[in-house]
C-alpha cells in the first residue's frame, strides 16, 4: 500500500480529481470511508473477467470492442444518481475509447504531467545517466528488452528486431573498428574507455539495456555481439535506493521500486526503442518523449 505521491507527481490530478489513499482494497471499507450505503453505489462490474466493459466517450464512436464483451457510453453514467460509481479492472490502455477533442487534451495533460518524482529514485538515475556519459552530445541509446513470461516464446524475435532496428538508424559497429580513444566531452571517460576502441571514435553506440532477464541470458547474445558496449543495471552501485522503506509500516520497497530505476535510466537516453506490446517500453518511450521535450 505504498503511496502514489511517493512516487508520482500528482498535482494535476489533485487540480481536476477528487481522490482518496485507501488503506486496503475491500469494497465494505471503500463504502465505510465515503459514509456511503451499498444503495448508494453503482458497481458496473461485478465479475472478475479483466476485459469486461470497455468505455467510450461519444455515443457517436464506431469504434469496435476489440477484445471487450460489453460497450458502455461514459454519457449515460451522468444520468445515474448513486453517489459512487464502483469500476472493475480498468486494465488495458485500450479499455477508454477517447475520441472528444476534450478527453484528448486531459489524457495528454495528464500523461504530461504525471512523471515519477521520488528524490531518492531520480537522485540514483542521475548518477547512472551521468556515468555512462550523459553529456556527450549524442548521449547514450536506452533500450527495453521484455525476455520473460508469456514474452519469452518471442524473445529471439525481439531481440533480433532492436538489432535490426539499429542497425538501420546506426552504422554497423563492427564495421567501423577505430582504435583512436578520443573520450572529448565524456563526464567519465574511464568509465567508457573499453567502448571506444571499438566504434567510429566521433559517434560510438553506448547502449543502455533494461531488460528482466540477466547478461549470461542466451537469448541476449546475438545483441551483446553485435553491440559490445552494452550496460545493465546491475554494472552500477544504486544505493540509497535499497534504503528506501514505506513510511506506513517500514516495509523495504527496493524490490519493488527497482524496475522504476532501470525504466527511468532506458528512458533518458538520446533515443529510446522498446519492446512491442510492452506497458514497460511504452511507458519508457512517453517518459524519453517527454524528456527531450
Amino acid at each position: 500500500m505504498y503511496s502514489w505521491e511517493e512516487l508520482l507527481d500528482l498535482k494535476f490530478v489533485k487540480r481536476n480529481i477528487r481522490i482518496i489513499h485507501r488503506p486496503d482494497f475491500l469494497y465494505e471499507h471503500l463504502l465505510l470511508h465515503l459514509n456511503i450505503s451499498k444503495d448508494q453505489a453503482f458497481n458496473l462490474t461485478a465479475d472478475k473477467r479483466r476485459y469486461t466493459q470497455r468505455y467510450y466517450d461519444s455515443r457517436d464512436s464506431t469504434l469496435a470492442l476489440d477484445i471487450f464483451h460489453e460497450r458502455v457510453n461514459l454519457e449515460d453514467l451522468l444520468n445515474r444518481t448513486e453517489k459512487l460509481l464502483h469500476f472493475g479492472s480498468l486494465f488495458s490502455s485500450k479499455r477508454v475509447v477517447k475520441q472528444l477533442q476534450s478527453s484528448k487534451k486531459f489524457w495528454d495533460s495528464l500523461l504530461h504531467e504525471m512523471v515519477p518524482n521520488n528524490p531518492i529514485i531520480l537522485e540514483v538515475v542521475e548518477k547512472i545517466t551521468s556515468r555512462i556519459g550523459k553529456a556527450r552530445a549524442n548521449g547514450y541509446i536506452g533500450i527495453h528488452a521484455r525476455l520473460g513470461d508469456h514474452f519469452s516464446k518471442k524473445s529471439e524475435a525481439t531481440i533480433q528486431g532492436i538489432i535490426d532496428r539499429l542497425k538501420t538508424d546506426f552504422s554497423d559497429p563492427k564495421s567501423n573498428p577505430n582504435n583512436n580513444t578520443n573520450t572529448e566531452n565524456v563526464i567519465d571517460p574511464d568509465f567508457n574507455k573499453a567502448c571506444y576502441p571499438k566504434f567510429n571514435s566521433k559517434s560510438p553506440i553506448i547502449i543502455y539495456l533494461a531488460t528482466d532477464s540477466h547478461r549470461n541470458d542466451t537469448s541476449l547474445r546475438p545483441f551483446l555481439e553485435t553491440f559490445p558496449c552494452v550496460y545493465m543495471l546491475d554494472d552500477f552501485q544504486i544505493e540509497p535506493a535499497k534504503d528506501i522503506v514505506n513510511p506506513l509500516d517500514g516495509t523495504n520497497m527496493f524490490k519493488y521500486l527497482v524496475s522504476l530505476v532501470d525504466l527511468l535510466v532506458a528512458s533518458r537516453g538520446s533515443k529510446f526503442y522498446g519492446t512491442p506490446s510492452s506497458t514497460f517500453s511504452g511507458y519508457a518511450q512517453r517518459l524519453n518523449t517527454f524528456f527531450h521535450e
